[in-house]
């Protein structure tokens, strides 16, 4: 009996552990960009842009471009992995870039119904999303 206890144990402690919190919340979701904080403290608001997570740690980035690429959370830490698949649009003047704001290793968290990304290396301070609105087909 106790050889099977210890077995078990090693079996469970073997196991990787499983996602949790924003690891195991991004894959299949989809988030609209409310609004970037620059350093300055100037904000830029989203029109439209998105960032879907899904599952198997792919991402598409909606915004003046489409981007496809890959992602990886770790705990807290979010990870873009570049380069990121991109159209290359004329943009127009003003148009937000979105995939430029998440070339960097990121913080991310939850605050209330918002995600936010708190990149390392940008010229942003936050950029927060909300979760996407489903659209029903034919709509």
């Amino acid at each position: 009996m106790r050889l099977l206890l210890v077995l078990s144990v090693l079996l469970v402690a073997g196991c990787g552990r499983p996602p949790m919190g924003l690891e195991a919340d991004l894959p299949g979701s989809s988030w609209s960009l409310e609004r970037i904080v620059l350093a300055d403290g100037s904000v830029l608001r989203g029109d439209g842009d998105q960032i879907t997570f899904a599952s198997g740690g792919t991402l598409t980035v909606s915004s003046c471009n489409i981007c496809n690429g890959r992602y990886a959370v770790e705990g807290d830490q979010l990870t873009v992995q570049e380069p990121l698949g991109c159209t290359r649009r004329a943009c127009l003047s003003g148009a937000i870039e979105l995939e430029r704001y998440l070339a960097s290793p990121a913080t991310l968290r939850r605050d209330g119904a918002y995600l936010v990304i708190e990149p390392e290396a940008s010229e942003a301070e936050q950029i927060l999303f909300v979760p996407a609105r489903a659209v029903a087909p034919g709509s």
